[in-house]
């Protein structure tokens, strides 16, 4: 068995971003590292002021004044904000402001060109295009919807939206959910809203996430962390025979080999392929699979 890299004896779960195994998801929740920060803070005074720091507080606020305005203080504030216009835009200022602000991108404001460069996966599942504002839109997942891919309709999401999605698809911890959807309508109507990815919630796996992230462990481990495409160093574990098409070899580590992030888009999901993404999204279960495990379900 392999123990946590920070001595304290427990079996290794999850590897952290500087390449070392740890107990837990964070380095702050290893009993090991957290007794060291509890040695490092003994002696730090803790509690109300003594009298003496009491005392050089008051001294250093002497002449500074606290509590309310003057009545002079007041004026003298009141006569600075003559002219100056507070509460909402007038529909001039308003058409102004947008005027002003078409054709503006700005540094921080996020394009689908750096989606495309900073997040390859996500620009592989979701179409995107710009309206004649500018502004980014997308395809809502309700196939009913007219703003859909199947009807060739676009929208508006919102910024939160868009960073949603991105975290669901891009992350480890994510779950290829928070899919775009135009309207609440939408959502309430559409039979994936609200789950993870297949909508026959019921099925049954013949694996459970431990056992999967374990197999992770152990791959990476036989693999030396070293990415078995391009030689690079790599931590990300892909299944050469897809996990969602054929459930029975998730376990399965002849199956599973260690690559980069890389390495995982380009040639684990080529494009055009049965591992491709777009592939992928579109299958619910292997049928076969699906129907034997439901029979196991009923049997027992």
């Amino acid at each position: 068995m392999n123990l946590c890299n920070y001595g304290c004896g427990l079996a290794i779960r999850y590897q952290l971003k500087n390449g070392k195994w740890c107990c837990g998801k964070r380095i702050q929740s290893c009993p090991a590292i957290r007794k060291k920060t509890s040695e490092s803070i003994k002696g730090v005074k803790k509690g109300p002021h003594s009298e003496e720091t009491k005392k050089k507080i008051s001294d250093a606020k002497t002449g500074v004044k606290t509590g309310p305005h003057s009545e002079e203080h007041k004026k003298k504030i009141s006569e600075a904000k003559t002219g100056v216009k507070t509460g909402p835009h007038s529909e001039e200022t308003k058409k102004k402001i947008s005027e002003g602000n078409k054709g503006k991108k700005g540094k921080n404001k996020l394009t689908i060109e750096k989606i495309n460069k900073r997040y390859p996966l996500f620009s592989k599942i979701e179409t995107m295009r710009y309206n004649e504002d500018g502004d980014i839109q997308v395809h809502c997942k309700n196939h009913d919807c007219d703003n859909s891919k199947e009807k060739g309709g676009w929208f508006t999401p919102t910024s939160r939206q868009l960073y949603e999605r991105r975290m669901q698809i891009e992350f480890i911890d994510g779950n290829g959910g928070s899919h775009f959807y135009c309207s609440q309508h939408c959502k309430d109507t559409c039979i994936i809203f609200n789950q993870r990815s297949d909508p026959l919630k019921e099925n049954i796996l013949p694996y459970t996430q431990p056992e999967l992230d374990e197999l992770r462990r152990q791959v990476v481990w036989r693999d030396e962390n070293i990415c078995q495409y391009c030689g690079e160093e790599g931590n990300t574990v892909h299944h050469t025979r897809p996990v969602k098409l054929e459930p029975f070899l998730a376990l399965d580590a002849v199956y599973a080999i260690t690559v980069c992030k890389d390495c995982h888009i380009k040639y684990g999901h080529k494009k055009g392929t049965i591992c491709s993404t777009g592939n992928l999204a579109a299958q619910t279960c292997n049928p076969e699979s699906q129907k034997f495990l439901n029979q196991k379900k009923e049997d027992k």
